[in-house]
């Protein structure tokens, strides 16, 4: 199994992949190491996506921080002065390499599941808030997601919202929000519903502004193989936004249960108010939103 979880730190951001589920991560010696190593036994995390790290050069020394053990691979594109930065490291026995693709605001790979022989990609994405600038990134997207005709999830701060009710504040739809629905419809992305949160980002402020602007998206050949996967909120430890984890079986807290009461069964008016509350329940949105 693989999931993901995303997390992004002031400005910059993680991503991890594990068997089942992940968890959060960071640079060294930052507050959230101690999370890492209690997190890392409960989820047994396999690989670690960093997103804008900021860093010109990332050696070994960092990539032992999520297991403190040698054997871990490492790939990075250079942060830009101090911006930027894209990192991924994972266990070599667990998951092979197979390609990689290098955008502007995008790092993508393709890796086998060495127990399976099961090929699937992910890509961190940090956007920018230029508008021109934006434009490249639905590019680089596009190219992978055309080019890579295997399950594939997307993760990361899109810098835009998609509704508006993902601000808690009165807006309008705007031509970010325009592109970024384009962008998913265009190549049939599924974009999850957000367990546990309505927001993933603050500012802070006294009078805070809430907005949703980190999320996963996956496409129809990671839903046919993982057809229970949901995204869903973390705990913030330090960051302003809120960690996501993608979970590929669903939030399982014990033993589900069925519960009907037969004796509805003898009601008369069941049927028209089954009827009556479904013709109701009406979502708006694209078609991955909807389901």
């Amino acid at each position: 199994m693989v999931g993901m979880l995303g997390l992004e730190e002031g400005n910059s951001s993680e991503e991890e992949v594990c068997k089942k589920e992940t968890t959060p991560i960071s640079s060294p010696r930052t507050p959230i190491d101690k999370l890492i190593i209690r997190e890392k036994q409960r989820w047994n995390v396999n690989m670690v996506i960093l997103q804008e790290t900021k860093f010109l050069v990332i050696n070994s020394t960092m990539s032992r921080t999520p297991w403190n053990r040698a054997g871990v691979e490492l790939a990075y594109q250079p942060s830009i002065g101090a911006s930027g930065g894209l990192c991924i490291m994972w266990r070599g026995e667990e998951f092979e390499l197979l390609d990689r693709h290098d955008g502007v605001y995008s790092l993508a790979f393709l890796f086998k599941l060495r127990r399976t022989g099961q090929i699937w990609y992910s890509v961190g994405v940090y956007a920018p808030n230029n508008r021109k600038d934006i434009r490249i990134l639905w590019r680089e997207l596009g190219d992978i997601v055309g080019l890579w005709d295997f399950p594939g999830c997307i993760r990361g701060d899109f810098n835009t919202i998609l509704f508006t009710e993902e601000k808690n504040r009165d807006c309008t739809i705007n031509r970010g929000m325009s592109n970024f629905t384009k962008f998913i419809m265009d190549w049939n992305l599924i974009d999850l519903p957000l367990c546990g949160a309505i927001y993933t980002w603050t500012n802070g402020q006294v009078d805070p502004i809430f907005c949703r602007l980190d999320r996963f998206l996956i496409n129809s050949r990671w839903e046919e193989l993982f057809p229970d996967t949901i995204q869903s909120t973390k705990p913030r430890p330090v960051s302003d936004h809120t960690p996501i984890l993608l979970i590929t079986q669903g939030l399982r807290f014990g033993p589900s249960f069925y519960k009907f009461e037969h004796i509805w069964l003898e009601d008369p008016s069941l049927k028209d108010k089954i009827t009556g509350w479904w013709n109701e329940f009406q979502v708006e949105g694209n078609p991955g939103y909807v389901l």
